[in-house]
């Protein structure tokens, strides 16, 4: 997968849920101004404790042998050592 089509998918994923709240943590403006790379780390980096699932040396790999952005927010989920 590219990963301007995957940074595409996540902010896709995040303006439905956002839609779903009852009040918006972020506009939909905001979250179209991340550059492909701020809205992947975004997914990637623990919002506790700054941990990353993936290391940046491994990203464009972990990147290129996905199909889409479910995929990869279940490699995620399984790969995380972080316990928050």
């Amino acid at each position: 997968m590219k990963k301007s089509d995957l940074a595409f998918q996540l902010r896709e994923r995040q303006k439905r849920f956002q839609s779903k709240l009852s009040e918006r943590m972020v506009s939909d403006k905001v979250v179209n101004a991340l550059t492909d790379e701020k809205i992947i780390e975004s997914y990637v980096k623990c919002c506790k404790c700054g941990e990353k699932s993936i290391k940046d040396g491994d990203l464009d790999g972990v990147i290129d042998s996905v199909s889409s952005a479910e995929e990869f927010l279940d490699y995620l989920d399984k790969n995380s050592s972080c316990l928050n």
